[in-house]
C-alpha cells in the first residue's frame, strides 16, 4: 500500500464513488466540508485552499483517501477524517488493514 498526497488526475474517483449517495451521505462525511452533489471543482478548491488530501493506492491503483483535518505540532498527532474507500472495495481486508496499519504514516 502507497499512500501519497491526492493527484488532480485523481480527483475523479472520488466523485464517481459518491455519485450514487445522498446529501445525507455527504454531509455525515464531510461535515459542512462540501456541498451536495459533489463535485471535482469543490475537491480543487479545497486542495487550493490547503487541503491536506491523500490518496491510498494497492498494486498502481487508488482505493481510497483521507484527509488531515487538524495538526496537533507540539506532540506531532493529527485528527484524520473523511476516510473514503473505492466502493467495490468495502470490506475487503486489504482496506480495513489500510485503515488500521497505516493511519500513523500521515504524522
Amino acid at each position: 500500500m502507497e499512500i501519497q498526497k491526492l493527484k488532480i488526475d485523481n480527483i475523479e474517483n472520488i466523485v464517481n464513488w459518491c455519485k450514487d449517495k445522498d446529501a445525507d451521505f455527504l454531509t455525515q462525511w464531510s461535515g459542512r466540508g462540501y456541498q451536495y452533489q459533489l463535485t471535482e471543482e469543490q475537491i480543487i478548491n479545497r486542495l487550493w485552499k490547503g487541503a491536506e488530501i491523500y490518496e491510498a493506492n494497492l498494486d498502481g491503483r487508488m482505493v481510497g483517501t483521507i484527509e488531515i483535518i487538524k495538526r496537533e505540532e507540539e506532540t506531532g498527532t493529527a485528527l484524520i477524517g473523511r476516510f473514503v474507500l473505492n466502493p467495490k472495495l468495502v470490506g475487503q481486508v486489504q482496506c480495513t488493514s489500510w485503515i488500521h496499519m497505516k493511519r500513523m504514516e500521515f504524522c
